[in-house]
């Protein structure tokens, strides 16, 4: 019998209300729907020539890539595993659900970096808090740009690129005072929640906070 390893999800992403089989990077991954009892999991029935923990990080990369593609987040609420795919009796958390899951696409890099990325990317969607989340996604920008110099470079070089409505009203906004929209966003944004022994300083609370793009 092969042993599972089974992750509890707090998930923007509309879940399966069935169990739903998808494949991704030559496993099979269970998503099951949760209940007022029970909250949605991933199970992995995995091969015993991998121990738990590589298992559980192969489950954690295809909730990354789950997030990436859904553009949602995809929040981890427990682990546990064994001999069955046992459920986790945590109360259902408001998660969004659907009948028609399907997911024909999901991204499984090779590269580490890759791999860190979408990691990063689900990180940021989950984190309750703007500032945070802001610098989950800088975070991402730093795996390809090392230098704050070139960092601005390439935000300069992607921002006619935004379609949001709302982004790109900000960004026409910020064009009235902010002459380099890039070196505000690194040193109001990145900078002022990274950091705290200079001005401007971004706060996670209820506190002063500069507004970003």
């Amino acid at each position: 019998m092969a042993p599972w390893v089974v992750v509890g999800v707090d998930s923007s992403v509309g879940w399966p209300t069935v169990d739903t089989d998808i494949e991704f990077s030559g496993h099979t991954m269970t998503l099951r729907p949760g209940s007022r009892e029970l909250v949605p999991t991933v199970a992995f029935a995995y091969p015993a020539a991998l121990t738990f923990d590589e298992a559980l990080l192969i489950v954690r990369r295809f909730m990354s890539s789950l997030a990436w593609v859904e553009r949602s987040a995809v929040r981890e609420e427990g682990v546990t595993g064994g001999s069955h795919p046992i459920r986790l009796g945590w109360p259902l958390r408001g998660n969004v659900i659907t009948h028609n899951f399907r997911r024909d696409y999901l991204p499984a890099p090779e590269d580490r970096r890759v791999r860190l990325a979408l990691a990063l990317y689900r990180e940021a969607l989950g984190v309750n808090s703007v500032a945070y989340a802001f610098l989950g996604f800088f975070k991402i920008i730093n795996l390809v740009k090392e230098t704050g110099r070139e960092q601005k470079e390439w935000i300069n070089t992607a921002l006619p690129c935004i379609k949001d409505h709302r982004a790109v009203e900000r960004k026409a906004e910020l064009a009235k005072t902010e002459s380099d929209l890039a070196a505000y966003l690194y040193e109001s944004g990145r900078c002022a929640v990274a950091h705290a022994y200079s001005e401007p300083i971004a706060l996670t609370g209820h506190g002063s906070r500069r507004t970003c793009l």
